[in-house]
């Protein structure tokens, strides 16, 4: 394959060489790690060898030219995603909703491969990836949960039981208090907010729930437990798979206000003070917010009505 300029870090292509992702027998993939413009080549390799092996070599991407050879649906996916290292980053090299063919990507890139050989086709997903083709694929909003909640059943009543609920409670309200003492700390350092829902019991808490408006990544809370109080901290799977390019077209400065709610109402200025956008939406997603302020250009400045700012537009400004 022919050899052109490449952006450092490992990045692991991946295509499938026998079997599907929807058949009962576990499918056997091609490997190419790409490092430092020199590639490996691993053959007839499962996929929980190769989670072993992103977790060795934390590459930044997993290139790949159909996400559905790694998983049937969206909830297989799901599982994989979560299985990965914090920081790799899984491409589609063919693109998002709009797919071009591999080969057609290649040519167009100065590549060429056998269409027919699994290993030059893991290679050519690498080294598209490398040159910034393709669509990082995200399942997860940025948003993540935590639950503080006791670790086992409280049993039956009793005087006896009673004390050991009161126990359990505590331990659960003290590791919330934990928990919300990191948050405070977190949020204040990184600029992100979150609130909590508290389910109060005899002695103590019942639950505690946090919702914490950053990505997995920037929140220092993670899943354990105790013999009586548990923590699992988990990402909010996105309504619809999105795909953002790896290279952004230089897109225009704008202002943005938002009036949050069932209703929102959006406005969109261009620096000039052309009213690009003047418009109310009911039950409009998040998603559909961002993608359609997106399409205006990249807010310099989003701006709202109250103080503090509300989670919704906190989401929304994040993902710019």
């Amino acid at each position: 394959m022919q050899n052109l300029n490449y952006q450092p870090g490992v990045i692991f292509g991946i295509d499938i060489a026998k079997g599907s992702s929807r058949a009962r027998e576990l499918p056997k993939y091609a490997v190419a790690v790409l490092k430092e413009g020199e590639v490996t080549h691993h053959t007839m390799v499962r996929l929980p060898r190769i989670l072993k092996m992103v977790h060795e070599e934390h590459p930044e991407y997993l290139a790949v030219d159909n996400i559905f050879e790694l998983a049937p649906g969206k909830k297989e996916l799901v599982r994989f995603l979560e299985k990965l290292p914090e920081g790799v980053r899984l491409v589609q090299v063919t693109g998002g909703l709009h797919k071009k063919s591999l080969l057609h990507l290649a040519k167009e890139n100065g590549l060429s491969f056998n269409q027919f050989d699994p290993n030059e086709e893991a290679e050519a997903c690498a080294r598209l990836a490398s040159m910034g083709i393709g669509s990082e694929v995200s399942l997860f909003e940025d948003i993540t949960k935590i639950k503080v909640s006791r670790a086992r059943s409280l049993g039956r009543g009793g005087w006896s039981q009673n004390r050991y609920r009161r126990k359990v409670h505590g331990a659960v309200r003290e590791r919330s208090r934990e928990v919300e003492a990191i948050l405070k700390k977190a949020s204040k350092e990184h600029g992100y907010t979150y609130t909590s829902r508290i389910s109060s019991g005899f002695g103590g808490y019942v639950r505690a729930e946090f919702t914490v408006y950053a990505k997995r990544n920037q929140v220092p809370v993670g899943s354990g437990s105790t013999a009586d109080a548990q923590i699992r901290v988990s990402n909010v799977v996105r309504d619809k798979i999105q795909y953002t390019p790896l290279k952004k077209l230089k897109r225009r400065p704008t202002i943005v206000g938002i009036d949050p709610g069932t209703t929102v109402g959006i406005a969109i200025l261009s620096f000039d003070g052309e009213l690009l956008l003047l418009k109310s939406i009911r039950g409009i997603s998040h998603d559909e917010v961002v993608k359609l302020i997106a399409e205006y250009g990249k807010p310099a400045v989003i701006g709202t009505d109250v103080t503090p700012t509300p989670g919704s537009v906190e989401r929304i400004r994040r993902s710019f």
